[in-house]
C-alpha cells in the first residue's frame, strides 16, 4: 500500500503514480480527495471561498458545494467560483414530497452551470419513487436512506 501524499495535479497518490496517471487520465474520476463547502457558509463569504476554491483545484483536489436549494440562486454562485465537481442538493429537495416546478427549474439551472447532469448529488432520497423521479431526469448520484444509512460527517467552520 501507496502512503498518500498532496503532489501537483492530483492528491491521495504518491508523487510518482500520480506523475504517471496524470499523463494518463485528467477528468474528475481520477480524484481521491474532495472539500465539500456548504453553500449557505460559501455565501456568507464568497471572496474568501473563492480563495478555497482555487487552493483546493491547485491541490489537484476536487470541490463538492452542498446544501444547494433554490433560493440560493446557485447557477450565479457556481460562475463565481469557478470549476465545481459536484452540487449536492439540500436533503427535503430529495424526498419525493418535494418535486414541484421550482425543483425542475433548479434542476434545469444546474445542469446549463455544471454542463452535465452527473454533477448533481440528491440528499435525502428515502423511496423509490423519488429516486425514479430523478432518475427520469438524468440524476445518477444519490444519498439517502432508501440508498444507505449516512454515517457522521466531519464539520468544520470557515
Amino acid at each position: 500500500m501507496h502512503k498518500a501524499v498532496l503532489s501537483h495535479g492530483r492528491c491521495g497518490a504518491p508523487s510518482h503514480v500520480a506523475q504517471h496517471n496524470n499523463a494518463q487520465r485528467s477528468h474528475q474520476g481520477d480524484r481521491r480527495i474532495y472539500l465539500a463547502l456548504s453553500c449557505p457558509t460559501v455565501l456568507k463569504n464568497v471572496p474568501k471561498a473563492k480563495k478555497i476554491a482555487n487552493l483546493v483545484r491547485e491541490m489537484g483536489c476536487g470541490l463538492i458545494i452542498e446544501h444547494v436549494d433554490a433560493a440560493a440562486a446557485p447557477a450565479e454562485l457556481l460562475k463565481e467560483l469557478g470549476s465545481v465537481d459536484f452540487v449536492k442538493l439540500v436533503p427535503t429537495l430529495g424526498a419525493s414530497a418535494q418535486q414541484t416546478p421550482t425543483l425542475e427549474d433548479l434542476l434545469h439551472q444546474l445542469k446549463a452551470a455544471l454542463n452535465s447532469s452527473q454533477k448533481i448529488v440528491v440528499t435525502g432520497v428515502e423511496d423509490a419513487k423519488a429516486l425514479s423521479w430523478f432518475w427520469e431526469r438524468g440524476i445518477r448520484n444519490f444519498q439517502g436512506y432508501f440508498i444507505q444509512e449516512p454515517k457522521g460527517a466531519m464539520s468544520y467552520e470557515l
